[in-house]
């Protein structure tokens, strides 16, 4: 019982008032996301901006093509496409990172480097440095020729291979994850960085809600079940599943002044 309320199972007090505040605070998002990128791109540089700029044209030109299997399957080492988590997303987990003092970040999925711009950026403004794992060597390559053209190459580690076992090699230490690679390796690279994490870590999971599916659901439930783990699902681009390992200050200020949730500390 929490405030009245039955909770569900594996759900505390905290948990629940958390998402809450989330979930009104979603409302009052769409209308700040436009003041928000105004700002970011004033702060971010202009060499940064022409990547992004560079990288939107492309997501616009890949929505409006039709979706094709890449000769060899994902794993065939020849598949174009970006699939990008999208400014809003860009936005969302660079405005996350930036709260963090001097973060070791974690990017599951380099892809062509789209999202690895925007960690890149939080790990500059904020001292840390970001690093990013890539199955395939290609697409690893050419995001990091991006990171050097947008002036932010000295912040990144591009690793290439094993997700799982390049977790392994890590040292502990990590203080900010992006999970958005192939969806049935979710819970596996979970169960790896997981004893890894710094206390009051932030796990950000993309696609929890397009496409979905068995394997992201998993996921979910998986997360959840870790001991201190705060998570709630939001409706930001593909759906996120945005994990806190502990509620400090400086990230619920960052949460506050992104969404415009401007209730007092017990509302979480």
């Amino acid at each position: 019982m929490c405030n009245g309320k039955v909770a569900n199972k594996g759900d505390n007090c905290q948990s629940l008032t958390f998402r809450r505040c989330f979930g009104r605070a979603m409302i009052i998002c769409s209308t700040r996301m436009n003041f928000v990128q105004a700002v970011m791109e004033k702060t971010m540089g202009s060499g940064i901006q022409d990547v992004l700029d560079i990288y939107h044209a492309m997501i616009e030109t890949e929505h409006n093509s039709p979706r094709e299997l890449p000769p060899g399957g994902r794993d065939g080492g020849q598949d174009q496409r970006l699939r990008a988590v999208g400014p809003e997303t860009g936005q969302f987990i660079n405005i996350l990172a930036r709260s963090l003092k001097a973060p070791t970040i974690l990017e599951l999925g380099t892809s062509f480097g789209y999202s690895g711009i925007w960690l890149a950026e939080a790990a500059r403004a904020s001292g840390g440095r970001l690093i990013t794992m890539e199955m395939h060597g290609y697409k690893s390559a050419y995001a990091r020729d991006m990171a050097v053209r947008a002036g932010l190459a000295e912040y990144v580690e591009f690793k290439v291979g094993d997700a799982v076992q390049m977790i392994g090699a890590l040292s502990s230490g990590i203080d900010f994850v992006l999970v958005d690679l192939w969806k049935d390796l979710y819970v596996p690279c979970l169960e790896a960085f997981y004893p890894k994490l710094n206390p009051g870590a932030i796990i950000v999971a993309d696609n929890m809600l397009r496409p979905g599916g068995d394997d992201l659901k998993r996921y979910g439930e998986a997360v959840r079940a870790k001991p201190g783990i705060s998570s709630v699902l939001l409706p930001v681009g593909s759906g996120l599943e945005v994990s806190f390992g502990s509620i400090e200050a400086e990230v619920r200020l960052a949460v506050i002044l992104f969404f415009g949730c401007r209730k007092k500390e017990d509302t979480f």
